[in-house]
């Protein structure tokens, strides 16, 4: 396979990028699964305590925070700390959660499961009354009336929730309003408000295939915590709980 010259460097970087994620992760992995390690012991005990019937979440968000703060402090990770951060946080979420992740993921199912429910029910209802009447029951203005095709596969991947990792799952919120903003340009239009995105979120709610989005919602707030109090994932999370809220009550 020929290179074109003009793209090499762009191709040469994201070669190096994902050989330096490959590093970090095995890194990452051979600490944790030295147990003589303060990370490493740390991952055992957790792995050896059951999953509790309430409140596994937040314990397992919090020691996944405070194994990756611990990991970054290492003279391996500190000096590129901001680069090597997502890298490291994901994979000690994975392989903390490695075997409990469908146990603790059932509890929020579990939380909200009358929600999802109507949730569910309502989709399949407003799906059978046609495109146009479901917009005008959701309140869509005219303008975005559009298919939201990328957005509605960028929402699809929360129905394998279990198999991923809680940050892969929120960086799938800020995939989704990317993928909403890309399609408004193709209209023309550049800018949303939280007016706007509403609406057209419960459109692609109500035609995504994901049946645990509510369950999903939970899950990363009671994972996060405080993490979520900021920041334009926590937004544009919010803004979705927002949509799913006005999905359920739309009829």
């Amino acid at each position: 396979m020929q290179l074109s010259l003009a793209l090499e460097p762009a191709w040469a970087l994201e070669q190096a990028r994902v050989e330096e994620s490959v590093t970090v992760q095995a890194q990452v992995e051979r600490i944790l699964g030295d147990e003589s390690s303060l990370e490493g012991a740390a991952v055992s005990a957790i792995r050896r305590e059951p999953v509790e019937a309430t409140g596994a979440t937040d314990k397992y968000g919090r020691m996944c925070r405070k194994i990756t703060a611990e990991l970054l402090k290492r003279d391996e990770f500190r000096l590129s700390r901001k680069r090597f951060e997502p890298v490291v946080r994901g994979c000690v979420e994975r392989i903390v959660l490695a075997s409990t992740m469908a146990r603790v993921f059932a509890q929020s199912m579990e939380l909200v499961k009358q929600q999802e429910n109507q949730l569910i029910l309502n989709a399949e209802q407003l799906r059978s009354l046609g495109f146009s009447r479901m917009c005008e029951i959701l309140g869509v203005p005219e303008q975005l009336r559009l298919s939201w095709y990328a957005a509605i596969v960028a929402l699809n991947a929360w129905s394998d929730a279990v198999g991923q990792t809680p940050s892969a799952m929120l960086e799938t919120v800020l995939r989704i309003k990317e993928a909403i903003f890309e399609e408004a340009k193709t209209k023309n239009i550049r800018e949303m408000t939280a007016d706007d995105l509403v609406p057209v979120l419960s459109l692609i709610v109500a035609q995504s295939q994901c049946r645990t989005l509510c369950a999903t919602c939970q899950f990363l707030h009671a994972f996060f915590g405080d993490d979520l109090a900021s920041g334009e994932a926590a937004y544009y999370l919010v803004t979705m709980e927002s949509a799913i809220q006005q999905l359920r009550l739309a009829l």
